[in-house]
């Protein structure tokens, strides 16, 4: 609600403008929340439309590209390394899905047995796709890991 503008010296159209941008500003808060919150729920409908297509054809390549994205937007870890678990063992991943998947396991990697789990990754993506990038990444992560306990000693 608008509050009543004096009558006297001082009232004016440009008082009745800053009145209203005041409110619209206070109105525009609570939008952008919501809007955020929308947004998330039609994500996370979209992922599920996305998961239920690939339950129906499981060889949609584009289908995989968009839910990892999504998933991968969203911060859905669990979800992300099952999708690209899956996408993996039904195409050959390129260089840019390889090493955002291996840049996202060693960034919530752990030491000991988490460095076993990405060296095993390492082997996986330099066998499946033959890229400099791919093994310059694993020999840096191997030369960051030289005598800690998980090392590889090959």
């Amino acid at each position: 609600a608008l509050p009543i503008l004096g009558s006297g010296e001082g009232s004016s159209l440009g008082e009745l403008a800053d009145v209203c941008d005041r409110e619209m500003e206070s109105d525009e808060e609570p939008e952008n929340e919501s809007d955020e919150e929308e947004d998330e729920k039609e994500n996370e409908a979209e992922i599920q439309r996305l998961e239920e297509q690939l339950s129906i054809n499981a060889f949609d390549y584009n289908c995989h590209l968009d839910l990892i994205k999504l998933l991968r937007q969203e911060g859905e870890l669990v979800k992300l390394r099952r999708a690209r678990q899956k996408m993996s063992e039904l195409f050959p991943l390129t260089e840019e899905i390889w090493l955002d998947w291996l840049k996202d396991e060693i960034r919530l990697g752990e030491e000991g047995s988490g460095r076993e789990k990405i060296y095993d990754l390492f082997e996986r993506a330099v066998k499946d796709y033959i890229c400099p990038e791919i093994w310059l990444e694993y020999a840096q992560y191997s030369i960051g890991g030289m005598g800690q306990e998980g090392d590889r000693k090959s």
